[in-house]
């Protein structure tokens, strides 16, 4: 059975992981616009896919510096 350290560094580690509520919120709007067509699901992932390579870049660009 993991130990109270374990455990908190596991929800760390996770949250590390996770969206910001207001990247969530994007995310969210985008998948229901496609769920509702009102754009097409591959210009959704494409929009989703280039949104998350320029978060990713961003954090590396931060952490860089």
């Amino acid at each position: 059975m993991p130990g109270r350290k374990e455990l908190a560094s596991a929800v760390e580690t996770v949250r590390g992981q996770l969206p910001s509520r207001d990247q969530a919120l994007f995310y969210g709007g985008l998948t229901a616009a496609a769920a509702f067509s009102l754009i097409e699901w591959p210009v959704a992932a494409a929009i989703g896919i280039g949104n998350a390579l320029v978060q990713r870049s961003m954090h590396k660009e931060i952490s860089e510096a």
